[in-house]
């Protein structure tokens, strides 16, 4: 997979990038029919079949931001505007463990943290600038949202939802509607819904 999307990369196509996103879309699909499908007879293979979709989804992730690193990189070089390309997330989506007999262990929530983890994961490992990174996640969600001019931007009249990064992109200070919540790392206030 690594080594088709680097191939993409290097040859500017990015259809050559989406082979290993529909591959493993489409093992999403077998591993989940035959899941929900098993006859009772092949129940020890469930945990088997949940491992396995655990895996899917994590390179359907891989090969979906690659494919997006070759479809910026191609994009730019053919003059495309890439403003309208936004990455986004429902923090707090689902997960859940299971025991061996299939049984479910633990249910809970994913972090807040994906979109972070995605932008290192865009700067470290893709090489791409922060400064092209960071309109994904911010200013072209906020013009998809109608939201321009009050988020995604440090501009007069905004929300000021302020993130600030050391030079290592570790969270240093948070500000919310321009109210300070952490400062140097240090929490000096807590959301309504924090603990």
């Amino acid at each position: 997979m690594i080594l088709l999307i680097f191939l993409a990369q290097e040859v500017k196509k990015s259809y050559i990038a989406a082979i290993p996103l529909f591959a493993s879309l489409i093992l999403i699909l077998v591993h989940g029919i035959h899941l929900f499908t098993l006859p009772k007879e092949y129940q020890d293979l469930i945990p088997v079949l949940s491992r396995c979709l655990v895996v899917d989804f994590l390179f359907v992730g891989i090969s979906f931001f690659g494919y997006l690193w070759v479809d910026d990189i191609e994009a730019k070089e053919k003059g495309i505007p890439t403003e309208h390309i936004t990455i986004s997330s429902d923090g707090h989506g689902s997960w859940s463990k299971y025991r061996e007999d299939g049984s479910l262990l633990e249910i809970g929530v994913s972090s807040v943290d994906a979109l972070r983890e995605e932008l290192l994961y865009m700067v470290h490992e893709l090489d791409m600038k922060l400064e092209d990174a960071l309109p994904y996640m911010t200013s072209h969600v906020a013009e998809a949202l109608g939201l321009q001019g009050k988020k995604g931007t440090i501009q007069k009249g905004a929300d000021a939802d302020l993130l600030l990064w050391d030079n290592d992109l570790k969270l240093d200070s948070y500000i919310a509607g321009g109210k300070i919540f952490m400062q140097k790392e240090k929490i000096i206030c807590k959301g309504t819904y924090e603990k």
